[in-house]
């Protein structure tokens, strides 16, 4: 009945953390809303416009081989969803940035609880915070061509909060999310080559730092 109460008040207290993450990056950045389609987004605009399907999601046009087939496609979706609107690809860009700032939350509080630091849940709440309004990030939010930057992280962060949700749990629908995640990646953006280093330092951590059991070690690098 505890745990159950406690579940379900952390559950709120989350839903509202990530609430007001995005209010706050949403009207942090709303007068920027029609900054981004400069340049590159200019160009992306054309290609979508005049390649054709196979042509536009293979990149075809640049003359350089490449896998962002998945990028590829996911800004095709978005795009016949909404068009070149400025508002909506900013509440996307918004979406996507307190999702990845939300996680990064998640992932901190966690790894401080784990790790005994006092006050681990606010410390995680303010980094996060500095993050969120960090000026070194503003350019992949209001730039639509940055969009695969957001999407790159999302990714990372993802597999990283499943890694370690499977260091408490050892269920196996964490694996399968993080390897399905980690494949899409590699069709989406050349950072997915730190994403095995992050892991493994994140795993390292549990087992020698905070003394896991060396067969959830075994599990994880298996898995």
């Amino acid at each position: 009945m505890y745990n159950a109460l406690l579940s379900r008040a952390t559950g709120n207290k989350n839903v509202w953390i990530c609430s007001m993450l995005w209010l706050f990056t949403f009207i942090l950045y709303l007068p920027a809303a029609k900054a981004g389609w400069v340049i590159d987004s200019a160009g992306w605009l054309y290609n979508i416009r005049n390649l054709k399907f196979w042509d536009y999601i293979n990149n075809s046009q640049s003359g350089i081989p490449s896998l962002y087939q998945f990028t590829q496609f996911a800004t095709y979706v978005f795009y016949k969803a909404f068009n070149a609107n400025p508002y909506a690809w900013l509440t996307l860009q918004v979406t996507i940035h307190a999702a990845n700032s939300f996680l990064l939350f998640i992932i901190c509080r966690q790894l401080f609880l784990d790790s005994g630091i006092k006050n681990g849940q606010s410390i995680a709440l303010w980094g996060v915070t500095l993050y969120t309004v960090c000026p070194h990030i503003s350019e992949v939010i209001v730039w639509e061509a940055a969009y695969h930057y957001l999407q790159g992280f999302l990714f990372i962060l993802l597999i990283l909060f499943w890694v370690q949700k499977f260091q408490h749990s050892q269920q196996k629908k964490y694996a399968w999310g993080g390897g399905i995640i980690f494949l899409c990646s590699t069709y989406s953006l050349e950072i997915f080559y730190l994403t095995p280093w992050f892991v493994l330092a994140l795993v390292l951590y549990y087992r020698f730092m905070l003394g896991y059991d060396k067969s959830i070690l075994k599990k994880t690098l298996l898995w």
